[in-house]
């Protein structure tokens, strides 16, 4: 499932729960971490994450909700909070 995929399930699934209005937006980071001692690197790790955050107007309230990961039934369930 692409990115645009699962945000567009996340969109679909508020919809059809009632929501007025929904956006969902993708977020990838990818972090760096580096330590040495007296010069020397002793550690160098790199680590990805992606989530996918949903907000929705159902009648005159605003909601958010936020998933750590893009799998197609997460992206519903997001929709569906």
């Amino acid at each position: 499932m692409t990115e645009f995929d699962a945000a567009s399930a996340a969109v679909q699934a508020a919809v059809d729960a009632g929501a007025r209005y929904a956006d969902a937006r993708v977020m990838q980071r990818t972090y760096e971490s580096m330590s040495a001692r007296n010069g020397e690197i002793e550690e160098l790790t790199q680590h990805e994450s992606i989530g996918l955050g949903v907000r929705a107007l159902v009648g005159s309230s605003w909601g958010f909700y936020a998933v750590p990961d893009l799998s197609d039934a997460a992206a519903r369930d997001a929709g569906r909070r």
